[in-house]
């Protein structure tokens, strides 16, 4: 890959605390797990000044391997200026390494009080949960005299950390943006984490955690590296960016760019300890093609050993599998993201597989003041890292908005995008056409729906299905590729109940298709994994009102014909 950083947005960053971060040292820190830090160091970058009212706070979370520079990693969303999504003439960013993390809060690499001159390494507390750091964010901010949060946001382990902000701090913190992240940890995402993890204790070096810092388990790192980068990006932005070539620039037909030489598998990775073959003299270790996809993520893995270490690796993919925002409160998950109350911005990118499309749309179903973002790209989950341009629009539009308007619809598209990216040329790519933007089907959209049945009987309500039994028999009415269930299914007792739903619907660009006959409604596959199903079974006779019939845009089409 030569100088090519191949995509990580770290780029030269190294192990300890970053040059010009801030450090603060606090007493003690008792662990959820009930084990007490002392001397716990907490570091942290800020952006901007604190305001006299000192309630101008913009809280950041980094991704899982980042440290708390915003400006290396989100520094098209930072600056001086209100087309910034954090603007430094108004707010005051503040953003605060992990637990865990090897750039300066405490960590395994950092020195343990108990153990005078010797790192904490494997002893470190186990785990560090996403609560436990807003706890330490927050004392922090308390020592700093802050008031209040303006904004909590963050992408991938930043969304969580948002949430969590959300949840511990409501009356704190006043709005979120939570960008490609989830409610609680998918069994998909842990068991990523797991594949990664015994990678890193599978190396020879490991040593239970207990290795020489002299010569730490860099093979197993690297693995663990190369596996999460991979679901960083997407199969489709892989294939599109690598295209079947080898590391040399021959493509699948063998045309090969004439100004390199062919490439041949490196039999060893000596920085890394790592050998594939005994013998690098032997023939079936010069015969087997060496493809650009592997020579790219072997560059990420032996690059990443240089910034990071393997027991805070550990340490941290274990803190993402502690997030489930619900765990310990009191009620269902869905119970407690309903209590979660403030002004929300959720962002999902539509070729994720880290933390997919579906786990954004359940936080802005359950999440009573949300409004959902999509950023329709080919790169995966590191598209809030990649299309920056357009996710700094979309956040300083979301933030606008909240300044000058006092009420919110909850459930609603803040709108759809195509993000280009013309300034990663690593990636150059058509731009998509603009994804339709869907409105969410959650408790007030249900609200909404049980209202307007109500008006044409008294036992309205429960023409609204809801819960999974009752709308399993409706899988697949949506049209989609594979079958999924709609979010809601409705039951309508007359045209004029229909329209009225329709109507509902087009308002509030959520997807609609019928089941049954009477209505004149059309219905047909979407790219929307949900809607809404009208099951028409109850219309035994059709009385039609000229004034009911009207087209929509992408929720479905009424018929006109009699």
């Amino acid at each position: 890959m030569g100088d090519d950083d191949g995509g990580d947005h770290m780029k030269d960053a190294g192990l300890g605390l970053p040059p010009g971060v801030k450090t603060r040292v606090f007493p003690s820190l008792e662990l959820e797990n009930g084990a007490v830090l002392r001397d716990v160091v907490c570091a942290y970058s800020t952006y901007g000044e604190l305001s006299a009212t000192r309630d101008n706070v913009v809280v950041v979370g980094h991704s899982l391997t980042s440290n708390s520079c915003v400006h290396e990693w989100w520094g098209e969303m930072l600056g001086d200026g209100a087309h910034f999504a954090m603007n430094t003439r108004e707010d005051f960013v503040v953003c605060v390494n992990y637990l865990g993390s090897p750039y300066g809060t405490a960590s395994p690499i950092t020195m343990n009080p108990a153990t005078p001159g010797r790192p904490y390494g494997a002893d470190f507390p186990t785990p560090c949960t996403i609560r436990d750091n807003v706890r330490l964010q927050k004392m922090l901010l308390d020592a700093m005299g802050v008031a209040g949060v303006k904004l909590a946001i963050g992408g991938s382990m930043g969304c969580m950390l948002a949430l969590e902000w959300g949840a511990s701090y409501p009356s704190f913190v006043s709005e979120l943006c939570l960008i490609a992240g989830c409610g609680r940890h998918s069994d998909w995402a842990t068991g990523i984490g797991e594949c990664e993890r015994f990678a890193i204790m599978a190396d020879g070096r490991w040593n239970g955690g207990e290795y020489d810092a002299r010569d730490p388990p860099l093979g197993g790192l690297a693995a663990a590296r190369m596996t999460a980068m991979l679901t960083y990006r997407s199969p489709a932005g892989a294939d599109e960016k690598f295209g079947r070539r080898d590391a040399s620039g021959t493509d699948a037909k063998g045309t090969r760019d004439a100004t390199k030489n062919q490439a041949t598998k490196p039999p060893a990775h000596p920085e890394l300890g790592v050998a594939s073959h005994s013998n690098e003299n032997a023939t079936t270790a010069k015969s087997l093609p060496f493809t650009a996809v592997e020579s790219y993520l072997q560059y990420q893995g032996r690059k990443f050993t240089r910034r990071f270490d393997a027991n805070c690796y550990v340490q941290l993919t274990y803190t993402l599998d502690s997030h489930d925002v619900s765990r310990g409160r009191e009620g269902s998950y869905e119970d407690v993201m309903r209590g979660i109350t403030q002004r929300s911005m959720v962002v999902g990118i539509t070729s994720d597989v880290l933390y997919p499309f579906h786990l954004q749309r359940e936080m802005v179903r359950t999440l009573p003041n949300s409004r959902m973002f999509a950023i329709d790209s080919v790169h995966g989950h590191d598209g809030f890292l990649l299309e920056i341009d357009g996710l700094n629009k979309a956040v300083r539009a979301f933030r606008d908005e909240g300044a000058t308007t006092t009420t919110t619809t909850t459930g609603e598209n803040l709108r759809g995008n195509a993000f280009a990216d013309d300034a990663n040329p690593d990636y150059d790519r058509d731009p998509l056409p603009p994804a339709p933007s869907y409105g969410a089907v959650n408790d007030g959209f249900v609200a909404a729906l049980r209202s307007v049945c109500v008006e044409f009987d008294r036992d309205g309500f429960n023409r609204v299905l809801t819960s999974a039994a009752e709308k399993k028999p409706y899988a697949g009415d949506m049209g989609h590729h594979p079958r999924a269930t709609p979010d809601v299914v409705v039951l309508p007792s007359s045209t004029e109940e229909t329209a009225k739903i329709v109507r509902l619907c087009y308002e509030r660009r959520v997807p609609v298709v019928t089941r049954g006959a009477g209505t004149g409604l059309e219905g047909g596959c979407v790219p929307y994994d949900g809607g809404l199903v009208l099951d028409t079974s109850l219309l035994k006779a059709r009385s039609v009102t000229v004034s009911h019939w009207f087209p929509y845009d992408r929720v479905g089409v009424v018929n006109a014909d009699p």
